[in-house]
């Protein structure tokens, strides 16, 4: 269990281990695993294997894995919660990855539905795939091995109360810049913008993102739609 955490912000090569320990521990049974998390009452452990109590369904994981395995086209419908109207949305992709993250599996991949060469690179979390008459693996072969995932540049600043500490190093390439008041500015990359943003919200009000350009936009429109729910909900109050 130790393992898991010290692999936790790890970056590059570094990073396969780190999913593969969190792959052997998702395997575990919740009894078994607090059995391990009990065995040392002085340690306690911020484990999120819990996190995600929705079933993925056996025959959503077998599809996912005979696709990526035998890189073969991925075809499922998708319900997301940020759809109002609740209505499944149907897609092909050619799968890049299964990645466990933050307690919950996603799936990576390219959408077919334009030319690969233009496709979308997307994540879909895996319990949100509908077990149903459109799951498939396509007898189509699709080779993503030669695609890379997109890198967007991540830029902030970390304000005298975070930066003057150790720094996390939560992306690659990450490069650090100390200034003399304390404060520190970190330049790195990353594949998904949604995550990056939901990773330096973390920090608050300490964090201040200046770039790329798709961070700064994701950022200031989470902030601003936090602001505006914070103000309706506060009327009345």
């Amino acid at each position: 269990m130790l393992l898991s955490r010290q692999y936790d912000n790890a970056v590059g090569e570094q990073a396969g281990v780190r999913d593969l320990v969190q792959q052997i521990i998702g395997w575990l049974s919740p009894e078994l695993r607090m059995k391990l998390e009990d065995s040392n009452e002085a340690v306690t452990l911020d484990f999120e294997q819990d996190v995600d109590r929705s079933v993925i369904s056996p025959r959503v994981q077998e599809r996912i894995e005979r696709a990526l395995h035998q890189h073969r086209k991925l075809m499922f419908n998708y319900l997301s919660p940020r759809r109002p109207d609740r209505k499944a949305v149907f897609h092909e992709i050619a799968p890049y990855q299964l990645r466990f993250q933050d307690g919950h599996w996603y799936l990576r991949g390219y959408s077919l539905n334009n030319a690969v060469e233009n496709a979308s690179f997307l994540r879909f979390r895996v319990s949100y795939i509908l077990d149903d008459e459109h799951l498939a693996v396509s007898p189509s072969k699709v080779e993503t091995r030669h695609l890379m995932p997109p890198r967007f540049s991540v830029q902030y600043l970390l304000l005298p109360e975070v930066g003057r500490g150790e720094i996390s190093h939560r992306f690659p390439e990450t490069k650090i810049t100390r200034h003399d008041d304390g404060s520190a500015e970190v330049h790195a990359v990353t594949d998904d913008i949604w995550d990056a943003a939901r990773t330096l919200l973390a920090y608050g009000e300490a964090c201040i993102v200046l770039g790329g350009i798709e961070l700064r936009r994701e950022m200031e429109r989470r902030v601003k739609g936090m602001a505006r729910n914070y103000e309706f909900y506060s009327e009345g109050l």
